[in-house]
């Protein structure tokens, strides 16, 4: 984090602790200390399928008392009950983003502010059409543009993220290589061959 705000980030998004399953209290206690460290925007990622934690509603509630620049989370959890009870105990002033695409834009009617998604760094021009569409009520246009681009959320499944989505970025010359650090390990052929044919089909 302190790295972060050194380097001149405009925000920091921090993940739930991993591994340990800390309680309600600890966590509070470290999102509080990373409150400490910098004076940017914060963000929590709850993604509780890999961390195997998750903040309840009324620490982040708590939080937001404690640590004015908590502004935000990215909400990679399929729960439409937290994510409504967290947009109507926190207020306007906190920002809901959806970090799972595959539902992301059903959840703007629930009060989702937006999206952060690795699939923004393969085809963001789309990512945006879907979030103009679905914010302004046309559910229809957006559906027909995610089914544009579902094969590669669908294919993007395949091995762990985000070792398919850098291997995208790859292939459309965004970065210099696939590579992951371990115990990310590269895709499998077969696997690779159909990730390039669902990019190549999607444009």
């Amino acid at each position: 984090t302190e790295h972060a705000t050194n380097a001149g980030a405009s925000a920091v998004l921090t993940l739930t602790p991993m591994f340990a399953t800390p309680s309600q209290r600890g966590m509070a206690a470290y999102f509080e200390e990373i409150g400490r460290r910098t004076d940017r925007p914060l963000l929590v990622y709850q993604i509780s399928a890999r961390t195997g934690v998750t903040l309840s509603v009324d620490t982040l509630v708590e939080l937001t008392q404690r640590v004015p620049h908590l502004v935000g989370m990215k909400q990679s959890d399929n729960d439409r009950d937290y994510l409504r009870d967290t947009i109507k105990q926190t207020g306007p002033g906190f920002r809901v983003f959806m970090g799972l695409f595959d539902v992301a834009w059903h959840r703007l009617d629930d009060g989702a502010c937006g999206f952060i998604t690795a699939l923004s760094n393969i085809v963001p021009g789309a990512i945006r059409d879907i979030y103009d569409a679905a914010s302004s009520s046309k559910k229809m246009e957006a559906g027909n543009i995610y089914e544009r681009i579902a094969k590669l959320v669908v294919i993007g499944a395949l091995d762990t993220n985000p070792v398919p989505v850098k291997h995208m970025a790859w292939r459309m010359g965004l970065i210099p290589s696939p590579e992951c650090r371990l115990p990310m390990v590269p895709l499998e052929e077969r696997v690779a061959t159909r990730i390039d044919v669902a990019l190549d089909a999607t444009g």
